[in-house]
């Protein structure tokens, strides 16, 4: 992605679009949970993966919302049926998914934190899954660069990703195919991990 872009979307757009969340969080109730949520995420993912010492045979979850997760439990419940030495976190974007879903499946679930380079090294500092799954369509760009970055693989749960923009930059169909499609063919992918996932998708 043109270096301009990253500039402007990690200095300018983002910030704006956090400006606005905290604006809107005076008078609405829910967008104020999921400000609240956003700044506990990075001690909640290191208390729990310290306490716990989990470092290794971590599936990665990320949903918008309680509707994207809904196409996603399935797959959670299934692989932890069938692995149930995994652990299995899932993070969302929106206070209806954080707050309505109840699955003892899920060992860890979080708000993804606010999308900034430095805040994202530092969650994949202490979570260093095995394999992220992209429930629909809420993309974030440091988030898939970092990961990607660091060698973690994913694959997307429902086709309409693709054609998604992220909620505070409008990326054109092309930039947000080509985000999904880069991360979700990682060269350094595991075959144990895209195997097994295959696997439970049948």
């Amino acid at each position: 992605m043109n270096i301009v872009y990253v500039v402007l979307y990690n200095f300018l757009f983002h910030p704006l679009f956090i400006f606005s969340m905290f604006f809107l969080s005076i008078f609405n109730k829910k967008i104020r949970q999921g400000i609240i949520g956003r700044f506990e995420s990075l001690y909640i993912l290191k208390n729990y993966f310290s306490k716990n010492n989990l470092n290794s045979n971590i599936i990665w979850f990320h949903c918008s919302s309680l509707g994207e997760y809904m196409q996603a439990e399935p797959l959670i419940d299934s692989l932890k049926n069938r692995e149930k030495s995994c652990t299995v976190l899932v993070s969302f974007f929106s206070p209806s998914g954080f707050e309505n879903v109840k699955n003892s499946n899920i060992d860890c679930k979080v708000y993804l934190p606010f999308d900034f380079p430095w805040t994202m090294n530092s969650l994949f500092e202490i979570v260093r899954p095995e394999f992220i799954i992209l429930a629909n369509n809420d993309l974030w760009y440091n988030f898939l660069k970092i990961a990607k970055d660091r060698g973690i693989s994913g694959s997307v749960e429902s086709a309409s990703a693709y054609f998604m923009k992220s909620p505070n930059i409008q990326y054109t169909d092309e930039e947000a195919r080509q985000m999904v499609e880069d991360f979700a063919n990682n060269k350094n992918q595991s075959k144990s991990s895209k195997t097994r996932l295959n696997s439970e998708d049948r």
